[in-house]
């Protein structure tokens, strides 16, 4: 995490950047503040945890084409996941 200071006073007296990176990702998630407080950064480091989480599931198995661009899935496990999924959502996986 790093605190980027200071800017030129913006709307709401915004002059402090607080920036934290997904190393691994390279994700990066920013927000303006008026005053760095601990509050302010604890309530932007729990937000930004969920967002720098993974963005993808386990590996599937793709048991059936219902043609549309949809596809039935199941676990690697054998475990079906009873939703459909749109191709353009899916990525190949190799093992």
């Amino acid at each position: 995490m790093d605190i980027l200071e200071p800017f030129p006073p913006a709307e709401g007296q915004l002059k402090f950047l607080l920036v934290i990176i997904d190393y691994f990702t390279k994700w990066i998630e920013a927000c303006p503040l008026a005053k760095i407080t601990v509050e302010n950064v604890q309530k932007f480091t729990w937000k930004s945890i969920g967002k720098l989480a993974p963005n993808w599931d386990d590996p599937f198995r793709v048991t059936k084409d219902l043609e549309n661009g949809a596809y039935r899935l199941e676990e690697l496990s054998g475990k079906a996941i009873p939703r459909t999924w749109n191709a353009t959502y899916l990525k190949f996986y190799f093992s």
